[in-house]
């Protein structure tokens, strides 16, 4: 079996969080070496897997609270892995390492980091997320992804995140600014292609992402544009799949279509 220059078996089907974003963003090794651990194996506080050498958590964190909160939960005792030590390290924003960014990674390939907006990705050679949902499907169906979306560069949200096949129950770690915690939603993903699908053309018609999330019949200027008939069609497909966990996703996500864009 060979090894990444990351010192990670990239045939391996035992990733951790850690172990991907290693790989999928080339952390480096740190300067120190790990070290054995003197009571034996123990579990690594940031991945679960049993280690037995590593880094002592609390050497790993920043002197503010908050980065100690934000990453153990507010108990900085325990080792960690090589690996979950080289994310801890890069997530600090100034090292512009990635690890702080939204971002789609199959284990061991490299990440992919979209950006909701598709005119800021072409701008930055990037993917949007509106895009990137579409064409990953099916042809990445079944395959280890980790997904984070944030819009927060200085929140250390990593650690929450989870692995799991692209499908039905997809893992992605959303980041909510407005209540300033992040949440692992299930995310069915031709659901939210679907959902993408209703949510675009109505975006592409004047109304805002805020009238689409609370009900388009308040908007009188793009209802009298579109006509009370579409508008009131368009709004019972809305309010059978609000409810949808992939909604609130696929609003974030969701463009003007690119003809629109260019008027």
């Amino acid at each position: 079996m060979s090894q990444t220059s990351t010192g990670i078996h990239a045939e391996s089907r035992h990733w951790t969080v850690p172990d991907v974003l290693v790989a999928g963003l080339d952390l480096q090794p740190l300067s120190t070496q790990p070290r054995l651990i003197p009571d034996g194996p123990a579990p690594s506080r940031l991945d679960g897997r049993w280690i037995t050498e590593g880094y002592p958590l609390g050497e790993m964190l920043g002197t503010s609270a908050a980065d100690r909160i934000n990453a153990t939960g507010g108990d900085p005792t325990g080792w960690i892995s090589d690996a979950a030590a080289r994310c801890l390290k890069a997530a600090n924003p100034r090292l512009r390492s990635g690890v702080s960014l939204s971002m789609l990674i199959v284990a061991g390939e490299r990440a992919l980091h979209p950006m909701e907006s598709r005119a800021s990705a072409v701008e930055q050679g990037r993917p949007c997320w509106s895009d990137l949902v579409r064409d990953i499907w099916p042809r990445l169906r079944g395959e280890t992804v980790l997904i984070i979306v944030t819009a927060d560069t200085k929140k250390r949200i990593w650690q929450d995140a989870e692995l799991g096949p692209l499908g039905s129950r997809t893992p992605v770690l959303r980041y909510d600014r407005a209540a300033a915690e992040s949440r692992v939603l299930r995310i069915d993903w031709p659901e939210l292609i679907d959902t993408l699908d209703e949510i675009e053309p109505i975006y592409d018609r004047g109304f805002t992402k805020r009238q689409i999330e609370a009900g388009l019949l308040s908007s009188s200027a793009a209802k009298q544009q579109n006509g009370v008939v579409w508008t009131v069609a368009a709004e019972r497909r809305l309010s059978a799949i609000r409810q949808r966990e992939s909604f609130s996703l696929a609003l974030t996500f969701a463009q003007h279509s690119p003809e629109e864009s260019d008027q």
